[in-house]
């Protein structure tokens, strides 16, 4: 009888669990920042986003999406160039003012985006100036006395959820190794030496990091498994590259990941023959093939991609406009030195 009562109340807590997850959850608020005509809300698959549901911006600059989560989780919310990382379980309502450079909460909310824009806020400084030319003078300084501060950050911003919260912190730590990396791995026109780089950066490698597939519910997850093994090989670490990581399925999606810069077969080819052992499911092995399966053998002897750009005088010029000529293209990015 008792195992009997067991199932039942077994059987009623999975159902509540589906009915909850399949709970039509509504996001609403501004849009404050210059040609926002679109919202987007992203769901994070592999570490990487993935578009979900997009809504129209008001006159007014209001927005307002409803949909049915799969499953609670972190979602990104604005556009391809600015977004915004959000937590949703299923059957709540959400108001977010969306800035170009920030979110801000309004109304009640739910807790655990409570503790993510407490987060947010937080490191909003060191996110902004790992991508930036900042000298690395202000930047070690300032990434020193952050890191100390860490412990304590995390007891005093709890949602009360557990399961959020046992993830979120790992996001924290996650997200703080990442700035950091990002500061070594951004273009500037000055580098500093390794005997230049505070202490922190020697703890940011260790087998206790990238052990489970967690991090791929980042919104950044993949871009922080590869920041990583980038450092593993900047630092020339003992197991450097994609051994560095303690996962078979995070090694496979950074397989996939390398696989996306091959331009021609051959190229992806020379990729899977040193790689190819690393895809560990199914599923990797598919998204792998359908790579390879898109590219073409050459690009020898194929019309080049026209484009358009100003030239020193600020006349459009057009690649088309040499048809017929020698014609050299010489690439730079727009925070290189010369």
């Amino acid at each position: 009888m008792k195992k009997k009562r067991l199932s039942v109340l077994l059987l009623l807590l999975c159902v509540n669990i589906v009915v909850f997850a399949q709970k039509k959850t509504v996001l609403e608020g501004f849009a404050k920042y210059k040609n926002a005509s679109q919202i987007t809300l992203f769901a994070i698959e592999n570490g990487k986003v993935k578009e979900c549901v997009t809504t129209s911006v008001k006159q007014d600059n209001s927005y307002q999406m409803t949909f049915v989560p799969e499953k609670p989780g972190f979602y990104v919310i604005g556009n391809k160039q600015k977004n915004h990382p959000i937590y949703i379980k299923g059957g709540e309502k959400i108001h977010l003012d969306l800035f170009r450079n920030e979110v801000v909460l309004k109304g009640k909310n739910t807790r655990e985006n409570r503790a993510l824009y407490q987060w947010e806020k937080y490191v909003k400084d060191l996110r902004v100036m790992s991508g930036k030319r900042v000298a690395h003078e202000d930047f070690f300084p300032y990434l020193t006395k952050f890191v100390a501060k860490i412990d304590s950050v995390k007891k005093a911003i709890k949602s009360g959820n557990p399961v959020f919260d046992e993830l979120f912190y790992k996001k924290i730590d996650y997200d703080v190794d990442y700035y950091a990396m990002m500061f070594l791995m951004t273009p500037r026109t000055a580098h500093p030496q390794r005997s230049d780089w505070p202490a922190f950066y020697d703890t940011i490698i260790s087998d206790k990091k990238f052990t489970s597939d967690e991090v791929l519910q980042f919104p950044t997850g993949l871009s922080m498994i590869n920041a990583y093994i980038n450092f593993s090989m900047k630092i020339e670490a003992p197991r450097a590259g994609f051994e560095i990581l303690n996962n078979e399925r995070l090694r496979g999606e950074a397989v996939l990941s390398k696989l996306q810069y091959a331009r021609v077969r051959a190229d992806f080819d020379n990729y899977m023959e040193t790689d190819e052992k690393y895809l560990a499911t199914d599923d990797q092995k598919a998204r792998a093939k359908m790579i390879g399966d898109k590219l073409g053998t050459s690009w020898k002897g194929q019309p080049a991609k026209n484009f358009t750009y100003p030239d020193v005088n600020g006349k459009e010029v057009s690649l088309s406009d040499f048809k017929g000529k020698v014609v050299v293209v010489d690439v730079w990015a727009t925070w290189c030195g010369p």
